[in-house]
């Protein structure tokens, strides 16, 4: 984990591999970043959200909010997306 200048964070929180925090960002308490979020800085992330794998933050994230995707974004409209990927037709 590479933690930026200033960066606080909370109690309870579980921080997976290549996670990498910029300066000034702020996790509070029961927060999951799965492995390879990156969360820019001066942002926070609040009570008991879940950040999903390869995730990119560059906004705060609400309280118990699941977000997935780069830019993320919520969770379950992410996983509606990524279905509708292999629907598109071809160029």
């Amino acid at each position: 984990m590479q933690v930026g200048h200033a960066s606080v964070v909370g109690e309870d929180n579980i921080i997976c591999a290549q996670a990498g925090l910029a300066g000034s960002s702020i996790l509070e308490k029961n927060v999951l970043l799965a492995g390879q979020v990156g969360v820019s800085g001066h942002l926070t992330i609040h009570d008991n959200a879940i950040v999903y794998a390869q995730s990119g933050i560059g906004h705060d994230v609400a309280a118990g909010a699941r977000v997935s995707g780069s830019p993320a974004f919520a969770a379950n409209v992410w996983l509606r997306a990524i279905t509708a990927f292999s629907k598109l037709p071809s160029s």
